[in-house]
């Protein structure tokens, strides 16, 4: 089922009489708020192998109390924002936050059929929309904020997803860090692509288009059979580190100088 530009109180009148034979929806097309319409979907399609939508905002995640029944789910294509606020240039997850992250993460780790689960449907809008129109100076509460796959916050709980084939991320202008794809490599054995969001600032600074990954990186994942094709970019002509740039949400890798923000992920 592939329904566009349905508004999401529809949802009962298409699907409700036949979520037990559903298999595969595609709701990115839908108008409205569709993160609970997922949740519904979630909790309610025990069939359910392919979803691809929009959002799922964290706090939908954590109020449902129904379990995600659709075990034998092998794609899954959505953003996940944590909607924290309050942001600012390299401030680090609370423990409350990070606590939700883990939460999350527990419940994907039921999915144990994955084989695709990618996070950058909406990459574009994790910066603020139109700011190219009279330099409307955007805010960071304009920003969206990605589950982070980060140990830190919980990413060792996916262990179980032994079947992933491929995995998008959105790294903002962070480098992945080493620690990450390590146990990415050693968990996932089937990985055969990592995709990362990235953002390219045209000037300054001047930086070799290589998205979240560098050439060591690159290297490293290629003598393991993973491919980082469909890596995503937006551009942006100006610089502007107090109001385009991120949090550094997880801190710095082990390998990383205090002092070296620039390379965190």
């Amino acid at each position: 089922m592939h329904l566009c530009w349905t508004p999401s109180r529809y949802l009962e009148v298409y699907c409700t009489r036949h979520f037990s034979a559903l298999e595969s929806i595609d709701i990115t097309q839908s108008q409205g708020n569709t993160s609970q319409w997922t949740i519904d979907i979630l909790t309610s399609c025990p069939n359910l192998r392919r979803l691809r939508a929009m959002f799922l905002h964290v706090e939908d995640i954590l109020q449902s109390k129904k379990p995600w029944i659709c075990s034998g789910l092998q794609e899954m294509i959505v953003f996940i924002n944590m909607g924290f606020r309050n942001r600012g240039p390299y401030r680090r997850f609370t423990e409350g936050e990070l606590d939700k992250c883990r939460a999350v993460f527990k419940r994907l780790a039921t999915l144990k059929e994955l084989q695709v689960l990618d996070m950058l449907v909406t990459y574009s809008n994790l910066q603020p929309f139109e700011f190219s129109r009279v330099d409307p100076k955007p805010t960071l509460e304009d920003r969206l904020v990605p589950l982070p796959l980060r140990l830190k916050a919980g990413l060792d709980l996916l262990q179980g997803l032994r079947k992933l084939r491929r995995v998008g991320v959105w790294c903002g202008m962070r480098k992945m860090p080493m620690k990450e794809l390590n146990w990415m490599a050693q968990h996932w054995k089937r990985l055969e692509q990592l995709v990362g969001g990235w953002i390219v600032f045209i000037t300054p600074p001047k930086e070799a288009i290589n998205g979240p990954w560098t050439k060591e990186h690159i290297t490293w994942l290629k003598k393991r059979h993973i491919n980082t094709s469909g890596t995503r970019y937006d551009q942006y002509m100006r610089w502007d580190r107090d109001v385009y740039d991120y949090e550094d949400c997880c801190g710095l890798s082990d390998d990383e100088e205090e002092g070296d923000v620039g390379s965190s992920s």
